[in-house]
C-alpha cells in the first residue's frame, strides 16, 4: 500500500499518493472504491463531509428502480429513451441496462441490508404508483452507507474524511490527482494518483436541506481541468415543496394536489406512464399563472382502500422523510391541507462520460450524479423527477468505471512528480479568502446566487429575454466573487462552494439559452414546442482560452434503434 509522505524540496502541504483516487463519498464513491479495491489497486476516498454518510442515500426513500433478467431489454431501453425525449445516449443506455441487473445483485451480494424475501433472496417490488411493468428493491436508508464505509475499510480503502478538493492537479492534458484542504485545521492537501474518480454528486446549489451538501465542486474541478459536459440544460429539476416545511411530495402522493377550485392538478398534468415530476410542477405554475392558486397537497381526498398504503410503516419513517418531519411538527398530513410550491432540487449532473464512465479528459472518470445527465443515461430527466433512476445510476455508474480506472494504473505509469511553482499558486489561489480581512461572505453568496437559480421565471418558465438577464446578473456576482472573504477554513469550503455554485449556474443558463425548443424539464416560454426536426441534438460545454464555449452536436439519431414517432414515418428528418 502507498504511504503518506511529508511534502519535500519547499513544496506547500502534504502530500498523499495513491493508485485510484476517489473525490466523493457517497454511495458511488465508496461502491466504486469497493470494486476497484478488488482489483488489489490502492484506492483512497476522500470526501468534505463523512464517508458512509455523505451523498443523498441517507436521506433518500430507500427505492432502486431494477431491471430483472426476466425483462425485455430492448423494451426498456425503448421506455427508457422515451421518458427521456429521445435526448438519451442509446449506448450508454444499453450499456448501462446489460450491466443493470448485475450492478444491484452484485451488492446484494456484498451483503448490502436490502430486503429479502422470504426465500432469502433479494425482494424485487412492483409499485403500481410508479411503473408497474418495472421492479424496484427496496434497502434501508439510515444502514446501507454505514455498511458500505464498513466493508470499504474492512478491504483495505484508505479513507480521508472532511478535506474539501478544489482543483484537479492535471500534467500534459492528464488528470493526475488532486488538490485541497482540510476543513478542520486548515491544512493543505495534495493528492497523487495515476487514475481519479469523480463521485462528488451533482449541483443542488444549497436550496434544499436534503442535498445541502451538493455545491457542484468536482463538476467545477473536470470543467476546469478541460472536460467536456453536455445536457446541462436540463440540471434544473423541480419538485413539490411543501410551503413552510423543509420537505416534499412524492408517491402516491403525488396524485392528490388540488387548485383553489378543488380540481385534481395531478390528473390533468401527470403523464400517465410514470411519475415525472417536471410537467406536474410546471402545470402547478400555469394554475397559479391563472389564477386558480395556490395548490394543495389533499391526502384526505385519499380513498379508504388506499390510506393505509400513504403513509409506510413506522419503521420506515426515517430522519428527514415527509412524514418524520410531520410527525416532529404535531401535523397529520392525512387530514391537514398543506400548500404546495415549485421547489428547486437543482440535480445538475453534466460531466459527458462514455460507457465506461471516461470523461474526455485521460485519467478522469465520474460517476453518480456527476454525470447522471451527462452520460446521456436520462435523457432529459434530471436524477430526481423519476424514482429510483439517480441511485441505480449511482451503482451502475460506480460498477462501470471502477474496472476501467483499476486498469489504467497499469499503464498510467508512477505518479507524476508535481511542480512546485504550480503547487505555491494553487495554495495561494485556495487560502486568498483566508488573508482578507473583510468582503463579501460566503452565506451572501449562496443568497445572490439561490436568488437567479431558485425562481419559476428564470429557471423553470424559460425566454430569451430573462435567461440572458440571469445571465447577466450571475456574471456580476462572479465578479464579486473575487472579494469572498472566510474567518476561517470552514467558511474557506463555503467560499469555494459558492464559486462552483455560480459557474454550474452559468453553465445551466448558456446551455438554456442555446436550446430554442422545449423539451423534458427545459421549457422555453417563446419556444413551447418540442422541435425534433432541429434539436434531436445535445448541447455541449466546454472551457477554451478562460471562457466557457457553447456548441451542440447532431445525436447520431440514424443509427440508433429508438426515434420518435415522426422520424419512424419518415415524416422528419433530423437536420444536418
Amino acid at each position: 500500500m502507498q504511504k503518506d509522505s511529508v511534502a519535500e524540496h519547499g513544496s506547500p502541504g502534504h502530500i498523499i499518493t495513491t493508485d485510484v483516487l476517489i473525490i466523493g463519498g457517497g454511495i458511488s464513491g465508496v461502491i466504486a472504491a469497493i470494486r476497484a479495491r478488488e482489483t488489489r489497486v490502492d484506492v483512497l476516498v476522500v470526501e468534505k463531509a463523512t464517508v458512509g454518510w455523505a451523498g443523498q442515500v441517507p436521506a433518500a426513500g430507500g427505492w432502486i428502480r431494477l431491471l430483472t433478467p426476466e425483462d425485455d431489454i430492448d423494451e426498456y431501453v425503448d421506455f427508457h429513451v422515451r421518458m427521456g425525449d429521445y435526448l438519451g445516449d442509446q449506448d450508454f443506455i444499453y450499456a448501462a441496462a446489460r450491466r443493470w441487473y448485475q450492478s444491484i445483485k452484485q451488492l446484494a451480494d456484498w451483503g448490502a441490508p436490502i430486503m429479502k424475501n422470504a426465500a432469502g433472496g433479494t425482494e424485487i417490488f412492483r409499485n403500481p404508483y410508479f411503473d408497474n411493468r418495472y421492479g424496484f428493491v427496496r434497502f434501508e436508508p439510515g444502514k446501507i452507507m454505514p455498511y458500505l464505509r464498513g466493508r470499504a475499510r474492512a478491504s483495505g480503502v484508505r479513507i480521508v474524511d472532511k478535506v474539501e478538493v478544489v482543483e484537479l492537479l492535471s500534467q500534459n492534458g492528464r488528470v493526475v490527482g488532486a488538490v485541497g484542504f482540510n476543513i478542520i485545521d486548515g491544512s493543505l492537501k495534495i493528492i497523487r494518483a495515476r487514475a481519479t474518480i469523480l463521485a462528488s454528486s451533482s449541483c443542488d446549489f444549497r436550496v434544499q436541506r436534503l442535498f445541502c451538501s451538493s455545491c457542484g465542486e468536482g463538476i467545477a474541478s473536470a470543467y476546469n481541468a478541460g472536460a467536456e459536459l453536455r445536457n446541462a440544460e436540463f440540471g434544473n429539476s423541480y419538485g413539490p415543496g411543501i410551503k413552510d416545511y423543509d420537505s416534499f411530495s412524492r408517491g402516491i402522493r403525488s396524485m392528490y394536489y388540488f387548485n383553489a377550485l378543488g380540481e385534481n392538478v395531478s390528473e390533468k398534468y401527470r403523464p400517465p406512464e410514470v411519475e415525472k415530476f417536471t410537467p406536474v410542477v410546471l402545470g402547478m405554475a400555469r394554475e397559479v399563472a391563472a389564477g386558480m392558486g395556490p395548490i394543495y397537497l389533499d391526502l384526505s381526498k385519499v380513498p379508504a382502500n388506499l390510506r393505509s398504503q400513504v403513509r409506510p410503516p413506522d419503521t420506515m419513517v426515517y430522519p428527514h422523510s415527509f412524514w418524520h418531519m410531520y410527525d416532529k411538527a404535531g401535523v397529520d398530513p392525512l387530514t391537514t391541507k398543506l400548500e404546495v410550491v415549485p421547489t428547486l432540487f437543482g440535480k445538475h449532473s453534466p460531466i459527458r462520460v462514455d460507457v465506461e464512465c471516461r470523461t474526455t479528459v485521460p485519467g478522469l472518470w465520474a460517476v453518480g450524479d456527476s454525470s447522471h445527465l451527462g452520460s446521456g443515461f436520462a435523457g432529459t430527466v434530471p436524477g430526481s423527477d423519476i424514482p429510483g433512476w439517480a441511485i441505480a445510476y449511482a451503482v451502475i455508474s460506480a460498477m462501470m468505471a471502477a474496472p476501467s480506472a483499476a486498469r489504467a494504473v497499469s499503464y498510467a505509469g508512477a505518479p507524476a512528480e508535481l511542480d512546485t511553482a504550480e503547487l505555491a499558486r494553487l495554495k495561494e489561489t485556495i487560502f486568498a479568502p483566508l488573508q482578507r480581512s473583510s468582503g463579501l461572505v460566503p452565506d451572501q453568496a449562496f443568497w445572490k446566487i439561490q436568488e437567479l437559480v431558485y425562481p419559476v421565471k428564470y429557471n423553470l418558465v424559460r425566454s430569451k429575454e430573462r435567461l440572458e438577464e440571469a445571465l447577466y446578473r450571475i456574471e456580476k456576482v462572479q465578479g464579486e466573487l473575487t472579494s469572498l472573504w472566510a474567518k476561517d477554513s470552514h467558511e474557506l469550503m463555503k467560499c469555494h462552494e459558492a464559486r462552483a455554485m455560480a459557474l454550474c449556474a452559468e453553465m445551466i443558463f448558456r446551455a438554456a439559452l442555446q436550446r430554442t425548443e422545449s423539451r423534458g424539464s427545459h421549457f422555453r416560454e417563446d419556444y413551447p414546442a418540442r422541435d425534433d426536426v432541429n434539436w434531436l441534438r445535445w448541447v455541449t460545454l466546454k472551457k477554451r482560452e478562460g471562457k466557457m464555449e457553447v456548441s451542440s452536436e447532431r445525436m447520431p439519431i440514424d443509427k440508433y434503434k429508438f426515434k420518435p414517432e415522426s422520424m419512424r414515418t419518415g415524416e422528419q428528418r433530423g437536420a444536418a
